[in-house]
């Protein structure tokens, strides 16, 4: 596979406990960019994908928003990324996650080629799908392959959720597109939910979550609200987490929180940017 569908124009770099984190930014050949992220703790790789030239789905927590969506990346240019940054460290414990730039599942065609061509070239890799639900339909394609879905849903209601983001979904198809996901795959979805203060932070709100799913199919993680352009909501403190963890937990959910790093050089979830 050619190298020149990305050329490398910068990298940033910060030490975490253990590893560190490095962001890529990338110019592709139509002169348009992307950013990737990596994380290094120990002998365990994780890679941020990314599947657009930004996103059309509109996030308002999100950095991938700013451009609104560009284009769609071809499967070269995912696989890119990955022979680029993992090429040098196939010793480690791989894992690829489309959590970059952009939908995957409104990119299915090439993600899925490129998905492909990442578990020939590197199948001892962990793959996950992080997805919105926006084209819900693609799950079903792939179920073909051995990845995980993760579903970013931030709200229990479709009325809620367009609140926060600006493209219009069913909660309730997507939630059983993820149901059905999970239970060919016997294998458990983790649903993300982005706990922002006075918006979706209540015992109501998570009361109306946790009806919708069945801790069979549905773990749940709690994600903390990085610094973003033009966001408008507030930070939640630690004891919030650990309040509504133990409060989903008692619910015979498995649940965690998500350990976000890589703020320090914006390359922590929500803030890769075009």
């Amino acid at each position: 596979m050619p190298k020149e569908f990305l050329h490398l124009v910068k990298k940033r770099r910060c030490s975490i406990e253990n590893g560190f984190v490095e962001k890529y930014r990338f110019r592709l050949k139509d002169g348009e960019h992307i950013e990737s992220a990596l994380r290094v703790r120990g002998k365990d790789a994780e890679l941020y994908l990314s599947c657009q030239v930004g996103c059309g789905i509109g996030c308002q927590f999100c950095e991938c928003s700013v451009e609104w969506l560009i284009r769609d990346l071809s499967w070269k240019e995912i696989f890119a990324q990955v022979d680029k940054i993992f090429g040098e460290k196939c010793n480690n414990s791989l894992r690829i996650t489309f959590n970059g730039i952009g939908e995957p599942t409104n990119n299915e065609k090439e993600v899925t080629k490129a998905i492909s061509k990442i578990l020939k070239k590197y199948p001892q890799s962990n793959i996950k799908i992080t997805t919105t639900g926006a084209n819900h339909k693609a799950l079903k394609k792939w179920l073909k392959f051995p990845i995980s879905l993760q579903l970013s849903l931030h709200a229990p209601t479709s009325d809620l959720r367009e609140k926060i983001i600006e493209t219009i979904m069913d909660v309730d198809k997507i939630i059983k597109a993820a149901r059905n996901f999970a239970k060919a795959k016997r294998e458990k979805v983790a649903v993300n939910f982005l706990l922002l203060k006075n918006f979706n932070d209540s015992y109501e709100v998570i009361d109306s979550l946790l009806k919708k799913l069945n801790p069979r199919y549905f773990s749940i993680i709690f994600s903390k609200l990085n610094p973003a352009f033009g966001q408008k909501f507030s930070y939640e403190p630690s004891e919030k987490f650990d309040q509504m963890s133990e409060y989903v937990a008692s619910r015979g959910f498995e649940v965690a929180e998500f350990e976000d790093i890589g703020q320090e050089i914006d390359a922590a979830c929500g803030q890769l940017r075009a």
